[in-house]
């Protein structure tokens, strides 16, 4: 087990057991605010939502470093929601305890009902890593999200297939054969129809298109179809355990590709490179950034806080920022640093109307991104429009770098044989 991986199951058991404050009144007691956080802390999804409210803590302690909100402290009240059962319930503590702003919650399964949850309950819901276009997609009011949707991802995956890596293979997109593999829930489809759309926008030739159920697939047979479908691309959306599923069937078949785009939750994870080893190599991932990408990009104050944070956290921590821990310290700093110092209370209606006033250029923030929320007569309403999202490649066994966009790249993406 890897030295990181042993630190995320350190800082998971950390922050499942903090004692949660002292209760307060509205937002917290009168010297503070309480922003209730939801996030898996334990289960499957528990080492990332376990960095992403490490993430979001940070925010808060930097944002008290420099002397709070307004003069006013900030406390982050946390719940394990390790499941979407358990959400409700979860948000449910922690406005009972006088939040009026909640942040969560790394997963797309947990965030859809606590976000509703929160909504129902009159209070400001921050979804900081979780990416199925519904959770901004209801219009559901006092919803916000500072992350890329999945379809961002999946029209990212199809954008650099088409701009960057086919052209690389000397192929024409018109010709070359692509199939679009997703998992069949909220987060997957959310790729997956984003990743079919801009296929289609692209004109790109999709010979397939294949929805599964991760639970109940059979990835030999799934293997076999792909196969048969003689790609030379294949751009999928999966969760960790069902990605590595079909990698390994499709080597057994000694499937033959040209190229692989996966997306977040599975392709640019760790244990998914530890997972294959040398056979990950030249594989991609959509997803979000780490604070491993090149920091040239970002516009000075982007750099200057890059910088502060990432040197703070290691202070604390002893390792890189992971992906789910930038998201949640970029989601805390946006509502921390933006939105609640413009806001005149921190009831729903004061919030949402600061984050709507806020208008940052992309390159402001650690990630890349910059901040300008939909409307609320927008289908995406309370989404950030400035979101990033990145292409990585597994250049060499345990080395994942930033390939695309070239403004954040830290190397040039490399055309390797596929060993499926």
């Amino acid at each position: 087990m890897s030295r990181f991986r042993i630190a995320v199951m350190a800082l998971t058991a950390l922050l499942a057991t903090v004692a949660m404050p002292a209760c307060g009144g509205l937002g917290g007691t009168g010297d503070t605010i309480r922003i209730g956080a939801v996030y898996p802390l334990t289960g499957n999804q528990g080492g990332d939502g376990a960095q992403e409210l490490a993430g979001l803590q940070m925010a808060a302690q930097l944002v008290n470093d420099d002397g709070g909100v307004r003069g006013r402290k900030v406390e982050i009240d946390a719940v394990d929601s390790p499941s979407a059962n358990q959400a409700p319930s979860a948000v449910d503590a922690v406005v009972g305890r006088g939040a009026r702003v909640v942040v969560g919650s790394y997963g797309s399964t947990i965030s859809l009902p606590a976000s509703a949850r929160a909504s129902a309950a009159g209070v400001t819901y921050l979804e900081t890593g979780a990416v199925a276009d519904a959770v901004t997609g209801r219009g559901l009011p006092g919803v916000l999200r500072t992350v890329a949707t999945g379809s961002t991802l999946g029209r990212n995956a199809a954008r650099f297939a088409h701009d960057t890596h086919i052209p690389k293979l000397g192929l024409d997109p018109r010709v070359a054969r692509t199939v679009i593999l997703f998992e069949g829930d909220d987060y997957g489809m959310a790729v997956g129809y984003g990743t079919i759309d801009e296929s289609a926008l692209l004109a790109l030739n999709v010979v397939d298109t294949i929805k599964y159920d991760a639970g109940s697939a059979d990835f030999n047979r799934l293997a076999a179809r792909v196969d048969g479908d003689h790609p030379d691309l294949i751009l999928t959306a999966s969760y960790l355990e069902d990605g590595i599923a079909f990698q390994h069937a499709a080597m057994a078949r000694h499937l033959k590709v040209r190229a692989i785009v996966g997306t977040s939750s599975a392709y640019c994870r760790t244990d998914f490179g530890a997972a294959l080893g040398t056979d990950a190599v030249g594989l991609f991932a959509s997803d979000k950034p780490s604070q491993d990408i090149n920091p040239a990009g970002l516009l000075p104050e982007g750099r200057a806080l890059l910088s502060r944070v990432t040197a703070a956290w290691s202070a604390k921590y002893g390792y890189a920022m992971s992906a789910e821990a930038v998201a949640g310290f970029t989601g805390g700093w946006v509502l921390l640093h933006e939105v609640l110092p413009k806001a005149a209370s921190v009831e729903r209606a004061d919030v949402t109307a600061a984050a709507m006033s806020i208008d940052i250029p992309a390159g402001s923030e650690i990630n890349g991104a910059g901040v300008r929320f939909a409307a609320a007569d927008r289908p995406d309403a309370g989404q950030n429009l400035r979101a990033v999202g990145v292409i990585w490649e597994w250049l060499h066994a345990n080395d994942l770098q930033v390939v695309f966009p070239p403004e954040y790249a830290k190397a040039q993406p490399v055309v390797v044989p596929i060993a499926a």
